[in-house]
């Protein structure tokens, strides 16, 4: 039996506890889970941090049913600090926008990736959620 006392309890994780995950083994960035259903229970959202050091990025990939078998998931993500370029595909068509400290973006459902293209790390929150709430 669940003690719902318990699981609805504020839990920390900082980011030093987390080990980094060679996620994109192309591109080479890390990316550390901060929040998920291992760290802390999480019942579908994910949060975490991407790095990318001058050059390095993410592989392509898109983010359609991540989190649960046919439940599409969104991701969104902040800049902290650095600045790149988010490609994405359009009709076929590798198309770019810039990115840099202080945006925010949602990458819609499209297949993309991400690369450091400016001189110091490239540091990004991202959240990752299902676009539709699974019922407990």
């Amino acid at each position: 039996m669940v003690d719902m006392q318990q699981e609805s309890l504020p839990k920390l994780v900082n980011v030093d506890q987390i080990e980094p995950t060679p996620r994109y083994p192309k591109g080479g960035a890390i990316v550390k889970v901060l929040l998920s259903s291992r760290t802390v229970g999480t019942k579908t959202a994910e949060l975490g941090i991407f790095i990318a050091n001058p050059g390095q990025g993410s592989d392509w990939h898109f983010h359609p049913t991540f989190v649960e078998p046919g439940l599409p998931e969104e991701d969104l993500f902040y800049v902290i600090k650095g600045e790149g370029t988010l490609f994405f595909k359009e009709d076929g068509e590798v198309k770019s926008m810039k990115i840099k400290s202080g945006d925010a973006v949602f990458t819609g459902h499209v297949e993309h990736c991400t690369k450091n293209t400016g001189a110091e790390p490239l540091i990004i929150i991202f959240a990752r959620a299902p676009i539709t709430r699974v019922k407990d």
